[in-house]
């Protein structure tokens, strides 16, 4: 029994001395390693400066293709262009020498009922501005019409210009904003 009572002895000293060795964590300091990923930078390109589109010189009473989201809707027709002297006493925007009121004739030649209004018109006066719309009583038509397919509808729009009778109407397609064609007038 003593041999076995000295390697017990024996087997705890040598227990002990590990876990003594154990409660002491040597820690060594390890540098992180930095890889480099070369990031390549982006080619400088020229920028083109946007042309601008050529415009179609359009016609009064001839017949318009516009386009909505890349299918044909409507078949228009510019067909009155004329000046009014209603003002609108309560009108707050940019001060109007002259009102003119357009008059539209569209046919829907979709697949679906479509809008008739605003949307598919820009008019600048002559120096490029864009105009806004006149509120005016001296229209026959609303300014926006929906209209089913093969029907026909009638609007009136109406533009405020700020000085002088010249300006341009931009037909345009509503969705990429393409130009179709352009009209030009001079007033009195």
């Amino acid at each position: 029994m003593k041999t076995t009572t000295k390697w017990m002895a024996s087997t705890g000293l040598v227990l002990g001395l590990l876990a003594g060795c154990s409660s002491e964590v040597v820690e060594e300091q390890v540098e992180p390693t930095v890889i480099e990923i070369p990031v390549e930078e982006p080619e400088q390109q020229e920028q083109e400066v946007p042309k601008p589109q050529e415009r179609q010189i359009l016609e009064m009473n001839t017949p318009i293709l516009t386009t909505y989201a890349g299918e044909q809707d409507f078949e228009l027709q510019i067909t009155e262009v004329r000046f009014t002297n209603d003002r609108n006493e309560y009108y707050d925007g940019v001060p109007v020498e002259n009102v003119v009121v357009i008059k539209i004739q569209g046919t829907n030649v979709g697949i679906e009922p479509h809008y008739l209004s605003d949307s598919k018109f820009n008019v600048y006066d002559s120096e490029g501005n864009l105009l806004d719309s006149y509120p005016t009583i001296d229209t026959q038509y609303s300014s926006i019409e929906e209209v089913n397919v093969g029907r026909k509808a009638t609007i009136e729009i109406a533009y405020g210009i700020p000085q002088g009778t010249e300006f341009e109407i931009e037909v345009v397609d509503q969705i990429t904003g393409d130009i179709i064609g352009s009209l030009y007038f001079k007033g009195e």
